[in-house]
């Protein structure tokens, strides 16, 4: 781009959005960053890198005079270098980019449906609704990773129709591939040797693990040695755990103990190259209540991987059906089966009424039945390719020149 891009983002070392971020700092070529905070270290070739200092400052006392400060600093960076464009991921990059003063042309992305994101059960939530509601309307253009995105921007936060765009998010297909050949040479290794089913999610409300539990939980009845691989941190890992060990499945912390054959759920943190697990696995499970884009179920079908998916988002139906079109699913009593697996009714329409034979049977076909599993795999490696950065690269280069 011939004008100074600066990029706002939480983080570079996450999935999803901060995902789309590292994405765009390692393909804009002398662009400017602000991370809110860098845990891995991450230094992008092609963008100066500037992270926002006082991010160890105790989040729950002094939540405010931290966003005032990363405020205050992004206005800084942006008096300093004066960009032509400003992109920003997420909503406290999103917020503190429309805040803040000049900047040029600002192009907020949404990766997930605030409605669903923020429950309202604390200040800080209905705050960031609040000053959504009021900010993003001022953006030059709001972009949503799926249709259902855009719509709510619409509809609920007032955004002008002219200046919503809908854009899918990119995956680096040649690069998952190649790490997904890598090796550990430490027990993470053991792991990939047996047969198991994988899901790669934070432990949070969002991802729904005590659905995924429950429903390995019966499937092991039929397929006594398959394993379930967990990649992820989040407040919620120790519940998961503790829901394991009273269903009586052995589990087995790689973060905290040594790798134990006889276990059953394997449980190994936040993993910078998660694509070895996801290429040995039989298949990628996805349990959550509500999505974006989800990037890692495009980069499972990057690496052939069949899908046992929730309807969580507009985008996963379009992934899964080609339609981004809601499903009734009270005239439905089945899975539905696609070109790449199997897509079920959202967990939380039906928390009561949930039909984990429904999973069950759908999980074991895939298990049972390779000629399926091979098909599925072949099909979902062909529909990755429509993804891939090269292609979504050129669009970021349409979408900016407005």
């Amino acid at each position: 781009m011939r004008c100074k891009v600066l990029i706002l983002s939480t983080d570079l070392s996450g999935g999803g959005a901060e995902y789309v971020a590292r994405l765009m700092t390692d393909r804009i070529e002398h662009s400017i960053c602000i991370l809110f905070e860098n845990k891995k270290s991450i230094c992008p070739e092609k963008s100066r890198l500037y992270v926002v200092p006082g991010s160890q400052i105790d989040k729950r006392l002094f939540t405010l005079v931290r966003n005032i400060l990363r405020l205050l600093y992004i206005q800084i960076i942006k008096l300093i270098y004066r960009p032509g464009i400003t992109i920003s991921h997420l909503e406290g990059p999103n917020i503190a980019n429309l805040l803040s003063i000049g900047g040029g042309r600002r192009f907020i992305f949404v990766h997930n449906k605030l409605n669903s994101n923020y429950d309202g059960s604390n200040r800080f939530d209905n705050l960031k609704l609040f000053l959504a509601r009021i900010l993003y309307q001022r953006a030059h253009l709001v972009i949503g990773v799926s249709r259902e995105i855009c719509r709510e921007m619409i509809e609920d936060y007032a955004v002008n129709q002219e200046r919503v765009r809908y854009l899918a998010n990119p995956i680096d297909t040649k690069t998952t591939k190649l790490m997904a050949q890598a090796r550990f040479n430490d027990d993470r290794d053991l792991i990939l040797e047996t047969r198991y089913v994988v899901n790669v999610a934070s432990f949070t409300d969002q991802k729904n693990h005590e659905l995924l539990i429950e429903v390995y939980s019966q499937v092991i009845e039929s397929q006594a040695d398959l394993k379930l691989v967990l990649l992820g941190d989040g407040e919620k890992k120790c519940h998961i755990k503790d829901i394991c060990t009273e269903k009586g499945i052995v589990i087995n912390d790689l973060i905290v103990d040594e790798f134990n054959s006889d276990a059953q759920v394997y449980f190994l943190g936040f993993q910078s190259n998660p694509y070895p697990f996801v290429q040995h696995s039989q298949l990628f499970i996805l349990t959550s209540y509500w999505e974006g884009l989800p990037i890692v179920v495009l980069e499972a079908m990057c690496l052939g991987k069949t899908l046992v998916l929730t309807d969580c988002s507009s985008a996963v139906r379009e992934i899964m059906l080609g339609s981004d079109e809601d499903i009734d699913w009270a005239r439905r009593d089945e899975a539905i089966r696609t070109d790449y697996g199997y897509m079920l009714q959202n967990p939380g329409e039906t928390k009561d009424l949930l039909n984990y034979d429904l999973w069950e049977r759908a999980i074991n076909t895939i298990l049972v039945d390779e000629k399926l599993r091979r098909e599925c795999e072949k099909a979902a490696k062909v529909y990755a390719q429509y993804h891939d950065i090269s292609i979504l690269e050129e669009r970021w280069e349409n979408l900016f020149a407005r």
